[in-house]
């Protein structure tokens, strides 16, 4: 059953029957599976309190959604508030700093003359340059936001796989520890691991259930590009709303954002799913006088932007790698391509 519903992530919908009806009626279906399960294999994961609190996530994302449809903005965001801070719905985790990779994200960025670009034109979009802005999944028009991807890979694919030849990536390397929300899926392996490891508020299985009718009402892909409004964007940027809402009234314990696996996942190049987490942090100082968020600029340190291209002429091929590939990834140019960033030079944005 929960292979079923991980492997509709992301999910599309017909047109005909709308974005609203359709999550209405995944999440109906998931709610009675989850009541109908067999007493003794439900007891192994979840507790009175988690039934519970699941029929209030379902019943309390239909009504976001309906207020939204509905013109009622204030009240889905004070609805989703409830959700997130009374009924426990998601619990900001944080980055921790290990000194592995884990501390290195890239952005790409399209550029139609890649002579002489500056790495701070690899940042957030300026704060006084907020008319460009345009909605996107995790941010609206007029707010800055930082797009970050844990792989070259996260990245070509959310910008819907640019031609390379007019792109350019920086490094980012994460200088502290900060806090944020995932909505990372977990892989369908992770997921039948932890069917076997029993009630626990750390259990992988147990975290999807219960996080199951934010996920999907998140990772809608989007039937029509073309719209300007789209309503597989609506509980995201609600989220990220309710994210700026919260760091601005306890500010030292601000929330960096979200971690998310992109709906542009695919098999095409047989790549991981951790080749396809991307990171979108709203800008945590907006009335600032600088260009870039000061908070921002003091969270990462960037590398100089390159491209494939580039780095061809300057060594004349990229390096192969001393040992076997582990992965499908480890064998493509992204990969060495990260592999020069991370030997780049580091640049702290002021």
């Amino acid at each position: 059953m929960f292979k079923k519903y991980r492997n509709k992530l992301p999910f599309s919908y017909e047109a005909t029957q709308g974005f609203r009806n359709s999550i209405k009626q995944i999440l109906e279906e998931f709610n009675a599976d989850i009541i109908n399960m067999d007493a003794s294999e439900k007891r192994k994961i979840l507790d009175s309190d988690d039934i519970e609190n699941l029929n209030k996530y379902v019943c309390g994302i239909n009504e976001i959604i309906d207020l939204l449809y509905e013109g009622q903005h204030s009240e889905a965001f004070d609805k989703l508030r409830v959700l997130m801070e009374e009924e426990g719905m998601f619990i900001p985790i944080k980055k921790e700093l290990s000194g592995s990779d884990e501390k290195f994200f890239y952005r790409m960025r399209v550029f139609e003359n890649r002579n002489h670009v500056d790495y701070k034109e690899m940042f957030h979009v300026p704060l006084n340059m907020r008319g460009i802005i345009k909605t996107q999944r995790y941010s609206f028009p007029g707010y800055p936001c930082l797009y970050l991807g844990t792989s070259i890979n996260a990245c070509w694919e959310e910008l819907h796989r640019p031609l390379l030849s007019n792109s350019m990536v920086s490094l980012l390397e994460l200088q502290k520890q900060v806090g944020f929300i995932s909505l990372v899926l977990p892989s369908i392996k992770e997921i039948q691991e932890a069917n076997n490891e029993g009630i626990g508020s750390d259990n992988k299985l147990r975290k999807f259930i219960l996080s199951y009718p934010l996920l999907i009402s998140c990772y809608a892909k989007v039937n029509n590009y073309s719209n300007t409004y789209k309503p597989e964007y609506l509980i995201p940027q609600l989220l990220t709303e309710y994210i700026i809402s919260r760091n601005k009234k306890r500010k030292p314990y601000m929330i960096y954002g979200i971690l998310y696996t992109s709906a542009h996942i695919n098999n095409d190049f047989n790549f991981s799913d951790k080749e396809f987490i991307n990171w979108a942090i709203p800008v945590l100082e907006p009335l600032s006088d600088s260009k870039y968020c000061p908070i921002l600029c003091n969270t990462f340190k960037i590398t100089k932007p390159t491209c494939e291209e580039f780095e061809h002429i300057k060594t004349g091929n990229f390096p192969f790698l001393s040992d076997e590939p582990s992965s499908n990834y480890e064998a493509s140019s992204f990969f060495k391509l990260e592999r020069r960033l991370k030997n780049s030079e580091l640049f702290k944005i002021e």
